[in-house]
């Protein structure tokens, strides 16, 4: 027998609950051992000891209030388990546990947000004007595609300037329509091509400083050429 089974059995040796071999293995490893001999030794003196003590007789209804009291049902409230015993601080397990479900939490709504994403149909793309392709009538020449604007609406329309320069204005927008159509209608004789005079614009108003409000004029059709015959054919393109 070794000292642990021995601590082991001590207090089943000293209550008599040993058998006949168990008993005998205490006394001689305890005659063997000098430690677990004082603690047997000690065990026997406080066992004497407590022979001579008298039982205490206990206050009436003492145990059953003890009883009572423990077996009591109503719990107490959190201020006075506070005032009683102090904060309870959170335990590693409990801080774990917590950690552990916040990460599971985030990592499904990041999961359900993108699933939806996936699902989601693209969005749709509106276009406000219909494009018209027209083919070039002579095969020399190379056009681009004619490109109809929907008419202004008639907020657009009612929203002109009416201030005193509002006649000036109509009046440069005349002349600068009717030298394009001049120039239109040169080229159009010496390349053999066949312009309307007039032209149809379509009035947008742009806001500007101070609440005040712009019309932007722009031609429903718009012709392009990609290459220019001469020199100055581009500078008066460009120079109006």
């Amino acid at each position: 027998m070794d000292c642990r089974s021995f601590q082991k059995n001590l207090e089943d040796y000293l209550e008599g609950g040993l058998d006949f071999g168990g008993r005998f293995g205490m006394e001689r490893h305890a005659q063997q051992c000098y430690f677990c001999g004082r603690d047997i030794a000690n065990a026997r003196e406080l066992a004497e000891m407590a022979r001579g003590l008298k039982p205490v007789a206990a206050p009436p209804h003492f145990e059953s209030a003890v009883l009572a009291r423990i077996h009591a049902k109503d719990p107490r409230s959190w201020f006075w388990s506070f005032w009683i015993y102090g904060p309870e601080w959170p335990s590693v397990r409990s801080l774990a546990l917590g950690a552990c479900g916040l990460a599971l939490i985030g990592f499904a709504s990041f999961a359900t947000l993108s699933h939806f994403k996936k699902t989601l149909p693209p969005e749709s793309v509106s276009i406000s004007g219909p494009e018209q392709f027209v083919a070039p009538t002579n095969p020399q020449q190379t056009t681009s595609p004619v490109v109809t604007l929907p008419p202004a609406p008639a907020e657009a329309r009612a929203a002109r300037p009416r201030g005193p320069f509002a006649a000036e204005i109509k009046s440069a927008a005349s002349a600068r329509v009717r030298e394009r159509s001049r120039f239109s209608t040169d080229e159009a004789d010496s390349e053999g091509l066949h312009e309307p005079a007039d032209l149809d614009y379509v009035e947008f108003p742009v806001p500007g400083p101070d609440n005040s409000q712009f019309i932007m004029r722009l031609p429903k059709t718009i012709r392009m050429r990609y290459g220019q015959p001469s020199q100055e054919h581009f500078i008066r393109n460009v120079s109006h």
